[in-house]
């Protein structure tokens, strides 16, 4: 089961990166998770030795501050296809409680949802890899327990099909967890949740 990196991790918070020997600790901010996959974007532009040990994708440490608390998580870094971006992979066996598996952003995307024969439109109030939060309309299907939907953006041409559980309601909203979609369709979620906090950095 992957290491749940997301309780002390989120996504647009400063830590340091500890790479050993005689480099010095690179301040990085969250782009994003999945899983035990973090993203990381440099506060500053790594120097020599830092950079070439990120180059040579050596073990390290994640340090943060969490509830006044310092935390060391170990580390396998490697670079991401942006320059200015590293991927660590959380190797600790340390766990963290977080439900949350993936990075999650407040995009609003078109949903159509199917229940019971019933079909409503609605729009999504965040997404991430794993799941959706929707807006409720007062549809009869959104008492059930499971649902279709489609996901869909026009000025990009995004169309996800997926089915999910209903793991959470509110006055406001439906909290969904996918339990069918393609993995191609995951990893684009996951791009779009990392592109939101790559643009708002």
């Amino acid at each position: 089961m992957p290491i749940a990196t997301a309780k002390m991790l989120t996504e647009g918070q400063v830590v340091q990166l500890d790479l050993g020997g005689k480099t010095q600790a690179l301040p990085c901010r969250v782009l994003g998770f999945g899983g035990s996959t973090v993203m990381l974007a440099p506060v500053v532009a790594a120097t020599a030795p830092t950079a070439d040990a990120i180059s040579a994708g050596r073990a390290a440490y994640v340090i943060l501050d969490d509830d006044r608390q310092v935390h060391a998580l170990r580390a396998q870094v490697s670079r991401a296809s942006e320059p200015d971006e590293i991927i660590v992979t959380v190797t600790d066996s340390y766990r963290l409680g977080q439900r949350r598996r993936y990075s999650r952003a407040p995009l609003a995307l078109a949903a159509t949802a199917t229940a019971g024969g019933e079909t409503w439109e609605t729009v999504t109030r965040d997404i991430s890899a794993g799941g959706v939060r929707m807006a409720r309309t007062g549809a009869a299907g959104e008492q059930g327990d499971t649902l279709s939907l489609v996901l869909e953006s026009a000025p990009s041409g995004l169309r996800i099909e997926a089915d999910a559980a209903i793991v959470r309601r509110s006055q406001r909203d439906l909290s969904l967890t996918f339990t069918r979609i393609a993995e191609s369709d995951v990893a684009l979620l996951s791009q779009i949740t990392v592109a939101y906090y790559r643009l708002a950095r």
